[in-house]
């Protein structure tokens, strides 16, 4: 009997984390870094690693993380590093962007908006103007 109540406290205890667990989708635009070889990470304080991106088009980054439960605040930045370059921790959070980002933890799955790397807002669109040049003699 014992055997059996203890399953019945785990299968439910599970159940609750799987319902209340959210995937997180972070999105970052790199238009305006120097990015050859580079790998994109994001960085969070739930963890502390670096998880790389990966490449969306567009020069835009995506990274999916699940979280269980909601409610929580979270820090979390983004980084790059040469893809030649090994990645220990230490050495990678040379590459952290300088601003620090926040997210509460929703009860539901999200794809945040995209930003610019070290920056809060989305990146500007370039802006193009057709010249034309005739030179006089």
């Amino acid at each position: 009997m014992k055997i059996l109540s203890s399953k019945l406290v785990i299968i439910p205890a599970f159940l609750i984390k799987i319902a209340f667990s959210a995937d997180v989708t972070f999105q970052v635009d790199m238009q305006d870094e120097e990015l050859t070889d580079n790998v994109v990470y994001l960085v969070g304080d739930w963890d502390l690693t670096f998880h790389e991106m990966e490449f969306g088009g567009n020069n835009i980054y995506y990274y999916t993380q699940s979280f269980s439960g909601s409610g929580a605040t979270h820090q979390y930045w983004f980084a790059y590093t040469d893809a030649n370059e090994d990645c220990d921790d230490q050495e990678c959070w040379d590459d952290v962007e300088d601003i620090t980002r926040e997210i509460i933890t929703p009860s539901s799955n999200t794809t945040l908006p995209v930003v610019c790397y070290n920056s809060p807002e989305e990146c500007p669109d370039d802006i193009e103007f057709n010249v034309s040049l005739s030179f006089i003699d």
